[in-house]
């Protein structure tokens, strides 16, 4: 039998441009759920990340707030008032001490700045603008011996949050 061929081992040139075709469909199915995953753990810290950023002012304001002895009505250019928020607080070095709250720097940012009274003249001892973005501010001192922040955060247009902090200074002063 001269025409017969013995069978040779190997892979005919189809099969192997399937095995091809298969392997990059699975190469690109992983980097699909690759960037997927990255995507939500980059979501995932931002969000965790707000959530501190509202923690921490929280922190702030309760403890400035009941660490005061007083609101104080008016202090320089800062008025308390629903836009902005000053406290007196404990004495620096023997000096008068007062902490202003309100959208300082910039509308869309709370902060919060202290001033020291030396000499007659008000110097700014620390000023923090925190991070978390915000479309409104309002401050309410009308409560029977407490402070009230509440604050709208930014955000899409239906996830926008409200947000309120109430705390109670140590000694109830002037009220505005």
């Amino acid at each position: 039998m001269a025409g017969t061929r013995p069978p040779r081992a190997g892979y005919s040139l189809l099969e192997m441009l399937m095995y091809v075709a298969v392997m990059f469909v699975l190469v690109s199915l992983c980097g699909k759920l690759f960037v997927s995953g990255l995507r939500l753990s980059t979501l995932g810290t931002q969000a965790m990340d707000r959530m501190m950023d509202v923690t921490n002012l929280q922190r702030d304001f309760t403890q400035a707030v009941r660490s005061a002895s007083a609101v104080v009505p008016e202090l320089g250019t800062y008025r308390s008032g629903e836009a902005q928020l000053v406290l007196r607080a404990e004495p620096q070095d023997g000096c008068p001490h007062y902490i202003v709250f309100g959208a300082l720097r910039d509308p869309q940012h709370l902060s919060r700045m202290d001033l020291v009274e030396k000499d007659g003249k008000l110097d700014s001892s620390r000023f923090v603008t925190y991070r978390v973005p915000v479309d409104s501010i309002r401050f309410d001192m009308s409560g029977p011996g407490f402070v009230q922040l509440d604050v709208m955060a930014q955000g899409r247009q239906e996830c926008q949050t409200a947000r309120r902090f109430v705390a109670a200074p140590r000694g109830i002063g002037e009220q505005p």
